[in-house]
């Protein structure tokens, strides 16, 4: 599941209920010293979330974003865009 602008506010409380009841959550935000914390605190509570870099008004990034998703283990079923 890929969050969006999860490092704050309400996304990174969609997050952390996402993962804490098991989903294996994308956190993104393109501030990407935010990324390591939230996902330290999602882990330390036994939940699974990866960090996602990439500024959302730039295709290319949004291009490299979704390549490394589709070639690695995280294959998102579900996107939250607010």
């Amino acid at each position: 599941m890929l969050i969006t602008g999860s490092t704050r506010g309400i996304d990174v409380a969609i997050a952390r209920l996402f993962a804490w009841e098991g989903a294996r959550v994308e956190v993104h935000s393109r501030n990407t010293g935010a990324l390591p914390t939230v996902q330290a605190e999602i882990e330390g509570k036994d939940g699974k979330a990866m960090q996602v870099a990439a500024d959302l008004t730039n295709f290319a990034e949004i291009e490299i974003m979704m390549r490394r998703q589709l070639e690695g283990d995280s294959h998102p079923n579900l996107q939250l865009n607010r």
